[in-house]
């Protein structure tokens, strides 16, 4: 599973873990890489699992270089979730797939993109909470890569939001320590490249964390 040291990311979809196939890591850079089925016009939401929570984390989450979400983690916690861009204190919009051509004829253009999150350590500042009916952070379209803004739905039981100023670790700079890279890529085009294998080990399911 796609993990760097302590800490683990998982992209999930209907309730499921999305399969990991053909992970490669570069502990070098501390980067990992892998493909995932990616139906189009699925929705999609990523968990971030912490081993060690000995400081603040800065996660950023992106399509195709374009960033769609970013959260802030405080020293002790042990898991994140990202299900969609927060409007309200129970309204968000949830990222799906987008639909995408796939032309067996020209490999060197796959179908689907790649979601990458980056995990930066930071200094917690200030932290101040969120009104009611204040949003979070906000996509800059309704199309970020290869990925649609959902329409809105209402999910009441979401954790209570609070802003932060932070800073980053004077070691660190800006530099992510961790970087994940999810391809997400039609099932056909997966089993055509002979990535099918064993099934994941799943963690907590994101949907489940937001109830």
């Amino acid at each position: 599973m796609p993990q760097i040291g302590d800490y683990l990311a998982q992209l999930w979809s209907n309730g499921n873990v999305l399969e990991e196939h053909s992970i490669e890591w570069d502990l070098q850079r501390g980067t990992v890489t892998c493909h995932v089925l990616g139906a189009p016009a699925s929705e999609f939401s990523l968990a971030v699992h912490f081993k060690k929570a000995d400081k603040a984390v800065r996660i950023e989450l992106l399509a195709d270089g374009e960033v769609l979400d970013v959260r802030i983690t405080d020293k002790g916690m042990k898991e994140a979730y990202i299900t969609g861009n927060r409007l309200s204190k129970d309204e968000v919009r949830p990222f799906r797939f987008r639909s995408s051509g796939y032309d067996e004829d020209d490999p060197d253009h796959p179908p689907g993109g790649t979601i990458t999150v980056e995990l930066t350590f930071v200094e917690v500042i200030q932290h101040e909470r969120i009104r009611l009916d204040e949003p979070g952070f906000q996509a800059q379209s309704d199309v970020v890569g290869s990925v649609r803004m959902g329409q809105i739905v209402r999910r009441p039981r979401l954790d209570p939001r609070q802003s932060a100023a932070f800073d980053f670790l004077p070691e660190w700079g800006d530099r992510p320590f961790a970087t994940f890279h999810f391809k997400h890529r039609p099932r056909r085009w997966i089993e055509q490249n002979g990535m099918i294998r064993g099934r994941p080990t799943a963690s907590r399911s994101p949907a489940r964390a937001a109830r």
